[in-house]
């Protein structure tokens, strides 16, 4: 083992939503964007804003395989946020609304 890898090993569980840490190569942003990484088949990270924590950011990845996925994150450059356009209320409220109706349906499915 390499005692200053440049990469992380983490098990995302199977079928489940989890929060890693990944470390961050650029500690001078306090704030960044994370792109979304390609890891492996069934395995999705999101792509995200995130907040700079002693040179880790703390990201969710999805594991839809019926499997235990190990993966293997190599250290991220964060990217440098210049301007965060304000929030469309009409779009909010449609995206609230269609949550309510997709919880609604999740919920009644499992009754």
């Amino acid at each position: 083992m390499i005692p200053f890898s440049r990469r992380d090993t983490v098990i995302i569980p199977s079928r489940s939503r989890t929060t890693i840490s990944i470390r961050v190569e650029n500690p001078s942003l306090a704030e960044g964007y994370i792109p979304r990484i390609d890891l492996c088949d069934d395995v999705y990270p999101e792509d995200t804003l995130v907040t700079n924590r002693d040179r880790r950011a703390f990201i969710d990845i999805i594991n839809t395989d019926e499997a235990n996925r190990e993966i293997e994150i190599s250290v991220i450059e964060l990217k440098e946020v210049k301007f965060i356009s304000p929030h469309n209320p009409d779009l909010v409220r449609k995206t609230c609304l269609t949550n309510a109706l997709l919880t609604f349906q999740l919920e009644t499915m499992m009754e």
